[in-house]
């Protein structure tokens, strides 16, 4: 099984064996009674889907999963349309969506790139040609970001290519007219074709922002036209976590590491992977097992 998504799925802040893929692991094993069952944690810290879809593209045919789940969180909804993250540029949907979301074939995977500042001035500098993916050029791009001096001379050399961005951060800029939610179903949507045409089958779990976790945020509830809906209209297995959330009366500071951050804590990993679990039971995916009583603070 490989889990694929950011930070929610590498487990910021929490241990190794809190995240939600390893609670996961732990519980199918116990389930299925076999402990030859894997599953891979693919989470990366600033990911999106379209980097999603990339990592699965280049790396799914050599792990060949069985089950590929995917980790959809609510700031994806935007972060699929940002060129920048963590100051970064990253790749963008139209890499792999033509016009009005139509399919386009995947690009290669781009090459790590860093984005530096001069007199006003934003540069993105990343690899290029032979470089584009060399451990030496990655190091030296690193101190580039430091020097626009150094960045010019590994144009120059043609190590690199330094392009300029203008005078405010790209990260902050959205482009317009352009449809995030679609954005988004047509980039999951890919995720669903890349895995099945690995023999995988995919769950897409879908989490709202936990900063509204609260008893105010669950009186005013969610758009119910958000992204679960149009994806199980486009008939992908989507788990919905949040009116399980809202129905346990699980609150932020429950589920989260702290009281001003996001991401989960054990218990919270430990909620997400029981209901994963379950779905996967429910869908006749795994072998049919006892069930235990839902997870408590």
């Amino acid at each position: 099984m490989l889990a694929l998504g950011d930070s929610f799925t590498w487990g910021w802040g929490a241990a190794q064996q809190d995240t939600y893929p390893a609670q996961l692991e732990e519980l199918l094993r116990a389930r299925t009674g076999s402990p030859a069952l894997e599953v891979v944690n693919a989470g990366v810290s600033g990911y999106g889907t379209v980097q999603e879809l990339l990592w699965l593209d280049r790396m799914g045919p050599r792990l060949a999963p069985d089950v590929v789940v995917l980790f959809y969180y609510r700031n994806d909804w935007f972060n699929n349309l940002l060129g920048f993250e963590y100051g970064y540029p990253r790749p963008s949907y139209e890499d792999v969506l033509g016009p009005g979301g139509a399919p386009r074939e995947l690009a290669a995977t781009p090459p790590v790139a860093r984005m530096l500042q001069h007199k006003g001035v934003y540069y993105a500098v990343a690899p290029r040609g032979v470089w584009a993916h060399s451990a030496i050029a990655r190091v030296l791009v690193a101190r580039a970001q430091a020097s626009i001096d150094l960045a010019r001379s590994l144009a120059r050399l043609g190590i690199a290519r330094v392009d300029e961005l203008g005078a405010s951060p790209p990260r902050s800029r959205l482009p317009s007219g352009v449809d995030a939610g679609a954005v988004s179903v047509a980039l999951v949507k890919r995720v669903v074709e890349r895995a099945a045409a690995l023999d995988a089958r995919t769950l897409v779990i879908v989490s709202p922002s936990t900063y509204g976790l609260t008893e105010e945020g669950y009186a005013k509830g969610v758009d119910p036209e958000w992204l679960p809906a149009p994806l199980a209209r486009a008939g992908v297995d989507v788990l919905d976590v949040y009116p399980v959330l809202r129905d346990r009366k699980l609150l932020h500071d429950q589920l989260c590491l702290s009281p001003r951050g996001e991401h989960f804590n054990r218990f919270g990993n430990g909620v997400i992977a029981e209901l994963v679990a379950g779905a996967l039971t429910e869908r006749g995916w795994l072998a049919a097992a006892p069930t235990r009583p839902p997870l408590r603070p």
